[in-house]
C-alpha cells in the first residue's frame, strides 16, 4: 500500500526549520476552529479575504501535521491513510504550499480535506487537547 509522509523531512532526518515558527508565529486565524477554516478555504473565491485565509488555511495544515505526530509514536498507517486522500502523494508541506500556489478548486478542496482529515485525527488521539495554536 502506497505511503505519503507528512514532511519529507521527517523521513531524511533533516531539521524542521518551520517548527518554531509555527508553535510561537502562527497567523493560523486561532480564533476559528480548523472545520470553519476549511469551509472558507473554498467558499471565498475571489474577494480580498481569500489570499488571507489561503495563508492562514496552508498555516493552519502544517500546525495540524506537526501536532498529530507529535502525539503518536508509530506514523505507519496514518501515512498510508494519507495517501488515500485527494493530493495523497504530497506529504503535508508539499500539500500546504501547491494550493497556496494554484489556488485551483480541486487543490483547495484536498486542502480543506487534510485540514479536517488531520483535525480529526487528533481529536481521537487526544479528546481532552487543544487543536488550535496557542
Amino acid at each position: 500500500m502506497k505511503s505519503t509522509p507528512f514532511d519529507n523531512r521527517r523521513e531524511t532526518n533533516e531539521e524542521d526549520e518551520f517548527s518554531d515558527y509555527l508553535e510561537t508565529n502562527c497567523i493560523s486565524f486561532k480564533e476559528f476552529p480548523s472545520n470553519v477554516l476549511s469551509e472558507a478555504l473554498t467558499s471565498n473565491i475571489g474577494t480580498i479575504s481569500h489570499f488571507m485565509i489561503i495563508t492562514a488555511a496552508k498555516e493552519r495544515l502544517r500546525w495540524l501535521s506537526r501536532k498529530l505526530y507529535s502525539l503518536i509514536d508509530d506514523d505507519t498507517e496514518i501515512n498510508k491513510e494519507r495517501a488515500l486522500l485527494d493530493c495523497g502523494e504530497l506529504t503535508d508541506d508539499q500539500l500546504a504550499n501547491h494550493f497556496f500556489m494554484t489556488e485551483e478548486m480541486v487543490d483547495l478542496k484536498a486542502g480543506a480535506q487534510r485540514i479536517n482529515w488531520l483535525f480529526k485525527k487528533i481529536i481521537a488521539i487526544d479528546k481532552e487537547g487543544d487543536v488550535k495554536p496557542d
